[in-house]
């Protein structure tokens, strides 16, 4: 899959395989999307769902400004991101909070 995945970089088709099965130029990236025994995809608001849930709120993602123009939306289908980040920070308890600083 990769040797597939590099022939298409070469000619600058990588972005629209996906459209059909998704391929990358590095091996370690393959084997992570197909090879994986247990794998689950998440979307954003089901991440920060879980956050919330604990009590955590939601300093930064990495998520994209909604696409605009069908070319955008089409773009995002074809390349989008493959890794999500997002960073919760614990909010202080109210405890803590009024503790006086050692």
């Amino acid at each position: 899959m990769t040797r597939v995945a590099r022939w298409l970089d070469r000619r600058g088709w990588l972005g629209y395989s996906s459209l059909v099965l998704r391929v990358y130029v590095e091996d370690v990236q393959n084997y992570d999307w197909y090879a994986t025994p247990k794998q689950t995809y998440h979307t954003y608001p089901e991440v920060e769902g879980w956050f919330g849930e604990m009590g955590y709120e939601i300093v930064a993602t990495n998520q994209r400004k909604a696409a605009q123009s069908l070319r955008e939306r089409i773009g995002r289908f074809v390349w989008y991101e493959t890794m999500m980040t997002v960073r919760a920070r614990k909010p202080r308890s109210s405890a803590a909070a009024k503790r006086p600083a050692a």
